[in-house]
């Protein structure tokens, strides 16, 4: 069975494989979990999740199973572990939360009046 992840970096859409996708819950977050053999992609292909904007959507035999929303926040919610000995990437992608909305709305605020400050 193929299994794939879709994602667009902003340029272009990118296919992964797999070998399995599913959320879970640590703490008041959601986490995407993907594992990805490096037999089948480079690091520099798995590191494009981090410019993902829109949903990732999982695919079983190119039939849709599940689309993930709010999983574009780059540097802050992108983890990938190597384990060497069975040449796996394990992938987490944190869900971005209201906290975090309301965080990043708060730092364009601060950075537009330094803007402004600096321009008087």
């Amino acid at each position: 069975m193929a299994k794939k992840i879709t994602f667009n970096n902003g340029t272009a859409e990118i296919n992964l494989t797999v070998q399995s996708c599913f959320p879970y819950q640590y703490t008041t977050k959601t986490v995407l979990k993907l594992l990805i053999n490096e037999s089948d992609h480079t690091f520099a292909e798995i590191k494009e999740l981090k410019n993902n904007v829109g949903d990732i959507i999982y695919s079983e035999d190119d039939v849709v199973k599940s689309e993930y929303s709010g999983f574009d926040f780059p540097d802050k919610g992108f983890l990938c572990r190597y384990t060497d000995t069975d040449g796996t990437f394990d992938i987490e992608i944190t869900q971005k939360g209201d906290l975090d909305e309301r965080v990043s709305a708060v730092e364009e605020a601060v950075e537009a009046i330094m803007i402004m400050l600096a321009g008087e």
